[in-house]
């Protein structure tokens, strides 16, 4: 969704279906067309060149914009000093074809009603040619290469989606409506988007839970305490335990009427072999 701002209000004015997108605007779909005009003769994909052609070079753009695989080649490639030019190079081509697209009217793209998309890539373009440029090149530890899809809000969308599936659709949720959004991801099933929602899962990650986050100095120093005194009980510590124990033992006594279990539940045992082997006994003699 495609959002636009207005005063003090959120206006949306523009859907896109991820899914559709992505499985209509492929090399494979250009592909058949091109089989269907040339090599079977079909008459109503004649003419259908500057189709495909529009087809393949958004289909290049999006996959230059949505890199993920270090070793990936051709559109697919990683962004790096070595072919940084002809990155950038490319996005410039690709983004002046965009600007070139005209409607039957002799009108361009990017001045008509439906300009949002053909703004969108543009924009993209530029600034994935800037922060590329200032990431790769910078004096003081520059990077290695840069994956594009790094720089998505897919994971914002994603997330986005449920907030609003539970809000009834609301694209206005107040204070109260998203606090109670979030608590009903937190309990339940996380952060799933719907499968016909405008947005698409591309990963695992986790946009309100962080599992892989380490633990703070003051959590550390605390679990280390506590675990030394697992391991070194004081005195203080073993009369903590007694006095569980028998607020334990005083409350089952009172719910079971089996004198041999009440007589061994009061028995001091000294080591944990000893409790096993007196609850083995206790459940031997209630089945005997």
């Amino acid at each position: 969704m495609v959002v636009g701002i207005k005063g003090r209000w959120k206006m949306p004015f523009g859907y896109f279906l991820g899914k559709a997108d992505a499985q209509t605007l492929s090399n494979s779909v250009a592909d058949a067309i091109d089989f269907l005009r040339v090599e079977e003769g079909h008459p109503d994909f004649q003419g259908s060149e500057k189709t495909t052609e529009f087809i393949r070079k958004l289909d290049t753009l999006f996959d230059m914009c949505n890199s993920k695989n270090p070793i990936a080649r051709y559109s697919k490639s990683r962004i790096d000093e070595s072919n940084l030019e002809q990155k950038i190079e490319q996005f410039h081509n690709l983004s002046n074809y965009l600007k070139e697209l005209i409607d039957v009217e002799g009108q361009p793209l990017v001045l008509g009603r439906r300009k949002t998309p053909f703004l969108g890539f543009m924009m993209t373009a530029m600034s994935l040619c800037q922060i590329s440029r200032e990431l790769l090149k910078r004096p003081n530890e520059p990077l290695n290469y840069l994956l594009t899809i790094r720089f998505s809000q897919d994971h914002l969308e994603t997330l986005f989606s449920p907030l609003r599936r539970k809000g009834g659709w609301n694209n206005n949720p107040n204070v109260l409506q998203l606090k109670w959004s979030l608590r009903s991801l937190l309990m339940k099933n996380g952060v799933t988007a719907s499968s016909c929602a405008n947005s698409v899962e591309i990963d695992d990650t986790s946009c309100i839970v962080r599992k892989d986050l380490p633990l703070s100095k003051e959590a550390l120093k605390l679990t280390t305490a506590y675990t030394q005194l697992i391991a070194n009980p004081s005195i203080y510590h073993n009369k903590a335990l007694y006095y569980i124990a028998g607020f334990i033992c005083r409350k089952i006594c009172k719910a079971i009427k089996c004198t041999p279990c009440d007589t061994h539940l009061h028995q001091k045992c000294q080591t944990w072999k000893e409790i096993q082997m007196l609850l083995l006994y206790t459940a031997k003699t209630k089945e005997d």
